[in-house]
């Protein structure tokens, strides 16, 4: 290991193993480790420099967590009880494996017709005279044709939360504002004066605004926060509608200065670093604009398209008012809003590197160096300067099991912490740069996870506590923002779910220890903790709202769900559909056929009905889309029969059939009731008869 360089550190086993048998002092990109950069000087001296760099050090980490994700705030009080983040797509996805499993189904009954044999027999027999040798199918062609195409393929995130809904920043007397999305119908802004406490839990609410459009309203999917002068400036972005908010530091003041709306889905939108009011937005058209809040109007547009058509822009600023960049799933760019006939610069993208066979999902400039970047992708990490283009300056393996989908960052102690998230998989990973020396970022310690939302709901059933349904339901929910709050004693790690519920979990800075003792276990062997005191308050209002179940249109006919759905007014639950089935067990004993008509309709016309009933339902069920063929064509067949039937019967004259109802009156009133037996005699003897008439035909049978 004499011989290795000094530029790049070794990260594992495997690392140096490749680098012992490398005697130069250049090293190949794809030996690259986690963290690290190029080790080159980029400042303005103009003299290349080589900055050693040492191996980060588990153990250099000195924050520990007490305790796992818990409750911040009050649970959010919605409207609804489903996902708004991820319901609708993961139904997208189980519809796509249904109809991939359909198709294996087709192309089976498919080779089993006649025709499509015969047509294959045709061509095969062809193919053959016309060229007698055999050219087998290649195997890269034949798993070429096995892919998905890019329409089918399964996408675990919502782009429109992309960015997130979760943001802090500083206040000069070492407080924090937090801004989060919240309301019934997530269409508010909030934002929280945090301070830190000296004892116990690091950060406390100290008091809440809430701002929300005027003039419209609408799911907020993106918000971001930035501090110009004295100011904070935010924004919030929605479907098609984009708001600008004015906020102070002690919350005193909280006004909307600009509303802008487009014909296009809004993709993302900023707040500027630079001038007051400004903002740079881009639609899903590709329409690029910086928005100016005092002249609501825009101060330069342009329209950029897309090397994947199916992908999602992000945009931000860069280290000029007036340089504005953009990417999308392949490539950032880079463009000069000060000349209008500028091109775009490439400045980072999938042919890279660090990005073979990857596909980059999140964007966010370096609050305190505005020339470099960070971007996260399906398995990666940078952080790039725009004025180093061949490497990245840093590069971490985030170990995140779905695309990060929301990037933040915060300081501490001359340090910065960036937090990177998913949405599906809720997992939310912290990384540590140092930026002390300036030509060559380095990474102390290896990034680490925080606890997951829902945690804590598995330490209460591992205590034997039962957790509501509701309760599970929030925690479980999808993430869509995460963020870093600075303390004198620590830092705190903030997650919001799709419902709007923030979870904390506190790594307070310790002496002695690191966090990779492992110094708090909820497992079997460990101390038991006492989780319930903690969140019993927050249980006790997680209540979701329970819609109302909606009555769909039958996709099958069910007859026994049928016979049970059937409540007449007039009759008790438990005698109703008694003369029915005695009518259909003495018609099969008799070997009579019921007529069709009787069958779909089930009750008797003048029967009144309940709310509950599916006669309405029922009426307009195509049977050609409940059944398969065979119970069709029986079907259609016993329909046909009977129409034939009653063709071929003579039609009775109306005078006929008030003669046969009047004698059948008269006999009727002339008829004794007293003589007839009782009733339940006469079901006894009904029964009797019914079981000996089974009986013989049994016997008929041979059975």
């Amino acid at each position: 290991m004499s011989n290795l360089p000094v530029i790049l550190p070794t990260w594992n086993n495997l690392a140096e193993h490749r680098l012992v048998g490398l005697q130069q002092e250049v090293l190949d990109p794809k030996f690259n480790p986690d963290f690290g950069g190029a080790g080159v000087d980029v400042c303005d001296s103009g003299h290349i420099e080589i900055k050693e760099l040492k191996c980060n050090d588990v153990h250099e980490n000195r924050f520990r967590a007490n305790t796992v994700a818990l409750p911040f705030i009050p649970p959010n009080q919605v409207s609804y009880s489903h996902d708004p983040c991820l319901q609708t797509q993961l139904e997208q996805n189980r519809q796509i494996e249904a109809f991939e499993a359909s198709l294996h189904v087709y192309r089976g009954k498919l080779k089993l017709q006649t025709d499509f044999a015969k047509a294959v027999n045709q061509l095969v027999k062809e193919a053959s005279e016309e060229r007698p040798f055999s050219s087998p199918v290649p195997k890269q062609l034949a798993s070429l044709i096995r892919c998905k195409p890019k329409s089918l393929v399964h996408r675990e995130y919502n782009l429109q939360y992309s960015g997130g809904c979760l943001s802090t920043l500083p206040t000069s007397d070492n407080c924090s504002l937090l801004f989060y999305t919240s309301g019934a119908h997530l269409d508010t802004l909030a934002v929280s004066l945090v301070v830190p406490k000296d004892e116990g839990q690091l950060l406390k609410v100290d008091k809440t605004v809430t701002c929300r459009s005027v003039h419209g309203s609408g799911h907020i999917y993106h918000l971001a926060a930035q501090r110009v002068d004295e100011d904070v400036y935010c924004t919030t972005r929605l479907e098609k509608q984009c708001l600008c908010t004015r906020i102070s530091d002690t919350l005193e003041s909280i006004e909307v200065i600009g509303e802008l709306e487009t014909d296009e889905t809004l993709c993302f939108a900023i707040p500027s670093t630079y001038i007051p009011g400004e903002l740079l937005y881009i639609t899903s058209a590709g329409a690029l604009v910086l928005y100016s809040c005092d002249s609501q109007r825009p101060t330069w547009q342009t329209t950029v398209s897309h090397a994947d058509p199916a992908s999602w822009w992000q945009c931000c600023f860069g280290s000029h008012p007036r340089c504005v960049c953009y990417m999308d799933s392949v490539t950032l760019y880079q463009r000069d809003a000060r000349d209008p006939n500028a091109a775009r610069k490439a400045v980072c993208g999938i042919g890279d590197e660090c990005f073979l066979d990857d596909q980059l999902t999140v964007l966010k400039t370096n609050d305190a160096l505005p020339h470099q970047y960070y971007i996260g992708s399906l398995s990666h990490l940078v952080l790039w300067d725009e004025r180093y283009w061949k490497y990245p300056m840093m590069q971490w393996n985030h170990g995140l099991k779905h695309s990060p989908t929301f990037i933040s960052e915060t300081r501490l102690c001359g340090r910065t912490y960036i937090t990177l998230g998913s949405q599906r998989s809720r997992e939310v990973a912290l990384f540590c740069a140092d930026n002390s020396s300036l030509p060559q970022p380095s990474s102390p310690f290896p990034p680490w996870h925080m606890s997951r939302t829902s945690d804590f709901t598995k330490v209460l059933e591992r205590q034997g506590i039962e957790v509501p349904p509701d309760v599970d339901k929030r925690a479980s929910a999808p993430l869509v923002g995460g963020c870093l709050v600075a303390s004198p004693r620590g830092l705190t790690g903030l997650q919001l779910t799709s419902f709007c519920d923030i979870f904390y979990q506190d790594f307070e800075l310790s002496s002695g220890g690191s966090l990779a003792d492992g110094n708090w276990k909820f497992g079997f062997g460990g101390e038991p903790v006492d989780v319930l005191h903690e969140v019993q308050w927050w249980m006790d209002c997680a209540d979701l709202p329970q819609e109302e179940v909606r009555t769909d249109r039958l996709r099958w006919v069910n007859v026994q769900h049928v016979k049970e759905a059937f409540v007449a007014a007039d009759l008790p639950p438990d005698d109703y559909g008694v003369p029915q089935l005695d009518a259909m067990r003495r018609a099969a004993n008799e070997g009579r056929c019921i007529s069709y008509k009787e069958w779909n309709r089930g009750l008797d016309s003048d029967t009144p009905l309940t709310n509950d009933d599916l006669l309405p339902d029922l009426d307009e069920v195509d049977i050609n889309a409940t059944w398969d063929s065979r119970t069709t064509k029986l079907l259609q067949g016993w329909k046909d029969a009977e129409s034939q039937l009653q063709e071929q019967q003579p039609s009775r004259n109306v005078e006929e059939d008030d003669d046969d109802l009047a004698a059948l009156r008269h006999t009727l009133e002339d008829l004794d009731v007293s003589v007839l037996p009782p009733a339940t005699q006469l079901q006894q003897s009904i029964s009797q008869e019914d079981a000996q008439k089974k009986k013989k035909r049994r016997t008929q049978e041979g059975f």
